[in-house]
């Protein structure tokens, strides 16, 4: 996987809309993190495409994919794909 250690994450559920993502994470950006990852497995991989696609609309500019990782992992019941996305925020004045 892509990701970086030390780097915040949030795993992407069907718990939240991905509007309410894209809120935690202005929030997280808000409260000083530059980078924060994202990542969902299965069939939230679709929550989390939009949930970026939403910080962007927000965001602008400021915000950047910087990496990502689209994959498969092996569970008991077989293969499971993953899309893990990492942002960071770079603020315009």
């Amino acid at each position: 996987m892509a990701e970086n250690k030390g780097v915040p994450r949030i795993t992407i559920t069907r718990r939240m809309k991905p509007d309410e993502y894209a809120l935690q994470v202005i929030v997280d950006f808000n409260r000083g993190l530059e980078r924060i990852g994202l990542i969902a497995y299965g069939r939230n991989v679709c929550i989390l495409a939009d949930t970026v696609a939403e910080v962007k609309r927000r965001l602008g500019d400021s915000v950047e994919i910087v990496a990502w990782d689209i994959n498969n992992r092996r569970t008991r019941n077989g293969r499971e794909s993953y899309l893990y996305v990492e942002l960071e925020y770079r603020p315009k004045f």
